[in-house]
């Protein structure tokens, strides 16, 4: 039953995202940033090296986010219902953001990432199946309990060990629901808060895109 709920809930939100294809992509302001469920950080901070490796095993540094705006989700493949909803909303606003004509090449600059919060389990092969599913560009982060765990503190996510569910699942894992956003200077620029939907993360981007970035 609760597969059933999460397909139908994706089906709804990539319908609900097709209206940004009638919208013109425009820069937005702050309060209508904020509406959109954006909380950017009075000030950006820098990002440390992570210490986690992608899915095929290569070292993620933060050379790997220059020039690009990365929407960050913290989930694990195992998760029954927000991880799954949430990366597939990202991968419907990349196709959103892509099939917009009036911007050229506009997803070069979008980076779609998931670091797993289980990484007892979630293996690079485990990784590289899962973001596969919702884009061939998607970044899949795994290492050690101890960089997870780090790397999350840097962008102000927790997660903890949930409890038993005696299924295929095993156990659940808590974890925060928010979005991270990292602009192109490898800085903490904020987050967005759920609900999430593809239109509204693809108008934050058409709106962040222009931002001028000091690195």
């Amino acid at each position: 039953m609760r597969n059933a709920v999460t397909l139908i809930s994706i089906l709804l939100l990539a319908v609900a995202g097709m209206l940004w294809l009638g919208q013109t992509p425009r820069h937005l302001s702050v309060a209508e940033l904020e509406s959109l469920g954006l909380v950017a950080l009075p000030e950006p901070f820098e990002i440390s090296d992570p210490l986690l490796f992608d899915q095929a095993g290569h070292p993620f540094n933060i050379r790997r986010f220059d020039g690009r705006w990365s929407f960050i989700f913290f989930g694990y493949t195992r998760c029954p219902d927000i991880c799954p909803v949430t990366m597939s909303i990202l991968g419907q606003a990349e196709r959103l953001i892509d099939a917009d004509s009036t911007r050229n090449d506009a997803t070069e600059g979008f980076q779609g990432i998931l670091v797993s919060v289980d990484p007892e389990r979630d293996d690079q092969n485990a990784m590289k199946a899962y973001v596969k599913a919702f884009s061939p560009t998607f970044i899949g982060l795994t290492g050690s309990g101890a960089a997870v765990k780090s790397f999350g503190l840097q962008l102000g996510i927790g997660y903890r060990r949930g409890e038993t569910v005696g299924s295929e699942i095993g156990y659940l894992i808590e974890h925060s629901p928010y979005i991270v956003v990292v602009d192109p200077a490898a800085r903490h620029y904020g987050y967005i808060k759920p609900p999430f939907e593809a239109s509204r993360i693809a108008l934050i981007y058409s709106s962040l895109r222009h931002i001028t970035v000091a690195s």
